[in-house]
């Protein structure tokens, strides 16, 4: 009952701020909340993320959105479910993005205990093929994800090092150090299937100065229609938080919509129903709001081919990094969380009927 009641307060106090701001008034939202959650399956939070609170969002704006058990239903019929595996299982995602010629991560190699191996072929499978293989890549930052993660879970970022003849691996995270059969044993006792590695990502300065410690990313969403077209319905980038190594919002991280024409960033805000905005990154004070996306018509030109090289998926959301050289696809999203879409104001329901 208490938890209920916090509840409710709080949505008054987030529906009180806009009726300050010349928006619906209180007991208006309360009412139209009600009835949403009622006729189309949502809350306060989608209504709240999309701006629905605005004066000038008419009904039909308000119906053009799908509830978490509408929207996965809506995503199967649009992507095939039976090949829904080939971009959530990291590395079958991985072939598909060499085989194709999508810019991404370098690919070092698939780390498993039983059939591990690296690009060239070699097993990768003990300590020992661990040590051997990274005594090419000193001085050089690599990555491993486990095969099925999502959110920022089950990465680790490590700069590869010599020290005092021996090969070290510091955490980009927290800095720790491992012996190298440290970090095997490390890596199979968290994740016994294994772990995908690859070079970890240089981004571009203008995206690296927003927030060095992480991997800033493009969230693109992509769509297309029964008549073979795809459009780049919108996008945002994240910005992770001071020392974390990771930008995704689970984790605290700034969201910032990118103008679909030029690639400029408005301000940016952490999803919540608040989406209080903030023009600068409020760790650091590095600027956000204004800075153009370089290399954006290229990013979304990514987004275009990689929607179309995918059997039987029709819509994704696209986590795009931008490098010194350009875009690289990072991962695909088939079932992107439904908060970004209302962020964005992206009429889902509408754009899914087309």
């Amino acid at each position: 009952m208490k938890t209920k009641f916090k509840k409710i307060q709080y949505v008054y106090y987030v529906c009180k701020k806009r009726a300050q701001q010349g928006q619906l008034s209180v007991a208006r939202q309360f009412l139209e909340i009600a009835w949403l959650q009622a006729t189309q399956g949502f809350g306060y939070a989608l209504y709240h993320l999309a701006g629905m609170w605005d004066k000038e969002s008419s009904w039909a704006y308000k119906n053009s959105f799908l509830s978490q058990k509408k929207y996965a239903k809506k995503i199967s019929e649009i992507n095939l479910r039976k090949y829904h595996g080939l971009t959530q299982y990291k590395p079958t995602e991985k072939a598909i993005f060499e085989f194709f010629g999508i810019p991404t991560g370098k690919y070092i190699g698939v780390l498993n205990p039983i059939w591990g191996k690296t690009k060239e072929g070699k097993t990768f499978c003990s300590s020992n093929d661990m040590q051997e293989l990274l005594k090419s890549y000193i001085d050089v930052k690599i990555c491993f994800k486990i095969f099925e993660g999502a959110g920022g879970k089950g990465f680790k970022a490590f700069h590869i090092r010599k020290e005092n003849g021996a090969i070290m691996a510091y955490s980009l995270s927290h800095g720790e150090k491992y012996l190298l059969s440290d970090l095997y044993q490390m890596l199979l006792s968290e994740n016994p299937a294994g772990w995908v590695v690859e070079e970890y990502i240089t981004q571009h300065s203008a995206l690296s100065e927003m927030n060095p410690s992480s991997v800033n990313t493009i969230r693109m969403y992509v769509f297309q229609d029964i008549e073979g077209a795809v459009h780049v319905l919108g996008g945002f980038l994240r910005i992770g938080r001071q020392g974390s190594i990771v930008d995704n919002t689970s984790v605290g991280g700034l969201i910032s919509a990118i103008d679909l024409k030029t690639g400029r960033l408005e301000a940016a805000c952490i999803v919540t129903p608040e989406l209080q905005s903030m023009a600068r990154h409020p760790d650091h004070e590095s600027q956000i709001e204004g800075i153009f996306l370089p290399f954006w018509e290229d990013a979304k030109e990514l987004g275009v081919k990689t929607i179309t090289i995918l059997p039987n998926t029709r819509f994704a959301g696209l986590d795009i990094a931008i490098t010194p050289n350009g875009p690289a696809m990072v991962e695909v999203n088939i079932q992107p969380d439904v908060d970004g879409l209302c962020y964005l104001k992206i009429p889902i329901a509408k754009v899914f009927n087309t």
